[in-house]
Order: structure tokens, then sequence, then C-alpha cells
């Protein structure tokens, strides 16, 4: 079945969808004159549609056309072949059927053929606009996303992919269609998520790093409202899976203390190895004493206390790097309450943690 990933409008996109069922449910259910009035509708709507959004035509002019003129401009914008065009000829009156003068009405005979051929035409005029369209102005939002769950292996290429994309394609996949599949696909883990959640979360912070500034701002202040707005499960997994510590740079700074607050409450419950991947950054953004203790202390006790060695190789990695980011004042704080810690630890003997203690001192 014909799919409208190339389609920017979502109540278009959705649309076209709802018809197409329909379609396959008439040519299911026999009703052959249906099935041709739905294909040529859908047909006409996507042509109408691709001139509109290129500036080929005005929405006024663009209706004004005939089915038939409508396919004509099209084949000579290069946007359908011209073996498509000449196919379409016998489906181009597809209105007739239910033109309001009876005569007309009918003249046009309605046969399993004729739908069979309308419902063919569909299909490929739907793959020649969506190369088209990506060739023109890259692959949509949709188009990349459901690229991505096809095909786990796109990762390798999704960098070029998105580099060839609108802009406006790209503040749709970063506002809107990335972040939903996401959660999505988040909300019913099975095995084969897996690596789709784990190429989207990687294109979409491409697609940020591609972003000029004003849309990095926009999308960092879409974690905002997530904070205020979501579920919590949406929030964590913006919070882990999505949202980069340096991503703060891009917020004023009532926003900053707000995702700050609510990530280091987060880290205080539990430190993951998602959470240290998200604070990647965070080093430069901690403008306090109580700031450096909020992010540095939680990740120490978690070093002192766990035993798994993927976790403890995270934390130190990402302790080193945040320490090295962060402002002379904070490092001297950090070093001041390893030393007393280490102190207390030797004084209450607990060997395994000064050995991991030691080893964090060591690497700093």
């Amino acid at each position: 079945m014909a799919t409208f990933e190339f389609i920017s409008s979502e109540e278009l996109r959705r649309s076209l969808e709802k018809d197409t069922e329909e379609l396959v449910a008439c040519m299911e259910a026999r009703a052959w004159k249906a099935a041709h009035v739905l294909a040529g509708s859908i047909i006409q709507a996507m042509l109408i549609d691709y001139l509109c959004s290129f500036g080929h035509a005005s929405e006024a002019d663009a209706l004004k056309m005939s089915f038939t003129e409508l396919l004509a401009f099209c084949r000579d914008l290069d946007v359908l072949s011209s073996r498509t065009v000449d196919l379409s000829a016998s489906i181009s009156s597809y209105l007739n059927f239910i033109h309001p003068n009876g005569r007309i009405r009918l003249h046009e005979t309605a046969t399993e053929n004729r739908a069979r051929i309308a419902q063919a035409l569909l299909e490929i005029i739907v793959n020649e606009i969506a190369v088209r369209r990506q060739i023109t102005s890259g692959a949509t939002a949709e188009q990349i996303v459901a690229k991505l769950q096809a095909d786990p292996s796109a990762a390798a290429i999704i960098h070029h992919i998105i580099r060839k994309t609108s802009q406006h394609e790209l503040k749709r996949l970063l506002l809107e269609v990335a972040p939903k599949t996401y959660l999505e696909l988040a909300q019913t883990p099975a095995a084969e998520s897996v690596p789709v959640l784990r190429n989207l979360q990687q294109c979409f912070r491409l697609g940020f790093e591609l972003a000029p500034e004003e849309l990095k701002q926009q999308v960092a202040r879409r974690f905002i409202s997530v904070l205020e707005e979501e579920s919590e499960f949406a929030v964590r997994v913006y919070e882990t899976c999505l949202f980069r510590a340096s991503d703060l740079r891009y917020l004023d700074e009532n926003d900053r203390n707000v995702v700050k607050a609510h990530f280091f409450a987060s880290l205080a419950a539990e430190v993951t190895p998602a959470l240290l991947e998200a604070a990647a950054g965070m080093g430069s953004h901690l403008v306090s004493d109580e700031d450096t203790r909020a992010f540095f202390v939680p990740l120490v006790m978690r070093l002192l206390e766990t035993d798994r060695e993927p976790l403890r190789a995270a934390i130190l990695k990402r302790f080193r790097e945040e320490y090295a980011r962060a402002s002379e004042t904070s490092r001297r704080s950090v070093l001041s309450w390893l030393n007393r810690l280490k102190g207390f630890l030797l004084q209450e003997g607990r060997r395994p943690a000064i050995a991991a203690l030691e080893l964090l001192q060591a690497t700093l």
C-alpha cells in the first residue's frame, strides 16, 4: 500500500493514508467505481501539493487545472515520467463517474481492470513524486525516520541524509517526528526496537549538531516544555536519550537552572549509563559550589558502591571529562572534598572504597 512520508503536512498525509485504506477496502469489496474515484482524487491531491510546496503554482491556480493539465505540468517539470503520464490517460476522466450531468456520468463504465490500473498508477506516481522530492529538497522527517525503522544499517549514512534535507524538514525532525517516534517505540520495548532506538538517538543528535543556532535554541526549549507538561516517562526518556548537558548553552539562565535542578535530582536518585552519557558538557555549567556538589557527589558515591566494571569505567570517564571542563574554583572544591572523603574512608577502614577513590584521584 502506498505510503506518504514525503508529504510534509501531517493533516494531508493522514487524509491520504485514510483514503488509501478505503481504496484497498473498495478493491476488496469489488466497488470498482469508488476505487477508481479514490485513486484519481489521491493522485490529484498529491500533484497539487507538490506544485504548491515548491512554488510552481499557487494553490488557486493549481486548483483550476484539470487532472490532465496537472499531469502534463508535472511531466514538464520532470516530476512524472512521460510513460506514467501516458498510462494515466486511462484514469484521467475519473471525475466523470460522479459528474452531475447524467449523460456524462452514464458514458463512463467502471470495470475491475480500470480500477486496478488506477490503483497501480497511484503506486507508481507516489514513488515518482517521492524520488523527485528527495532529489529536490532532501528527505522529509518522516522519510528519515521510516528509513531508520525499516533499515537499521542506514545509521551508517544518516549524517549524509540529514545534510541533504531542508531546514524545514530538519526542524520537524528535531521538534516533532524523531522525539514522537522515539517515545512511541520506547513505550513498547522489544529486542528488535533496540537498534532502531539507538539509531533514532544518533539521528537526533546529528541533526542537532547540524542545526542553525536558532533551531538549537528551539530544541533546547522543547525540553523545558517536556519537563513542565509531559509525563514522568516522557521526561525520563527525553532527559536520558535526547538531551545532552551541552545543550544548556542554548537556554537562558532561568531555564538552565530548571533543567540542572531536575538533572541533579535524577543523578541523586540513580546514576545510570544513560544519565552519564546525557551529562556530557555539564562541567561547563557548574556555576556554584552547590552545582558542583550536586553533580560530582552522586558520581563519586556510586563509584564507591558499584562493583560493575562497565559502570565504574563510565563514571570515571564522565567525572574526568566534566572535571576538565569545570572552572578552577569548581575543581578546587572537588579536590578538597575528595581529600576529606578519603580521610573519612581511611578512618573507617573501607579499603575497596579507598582503592576506587584513589583510582579516581589518579585520573584527575
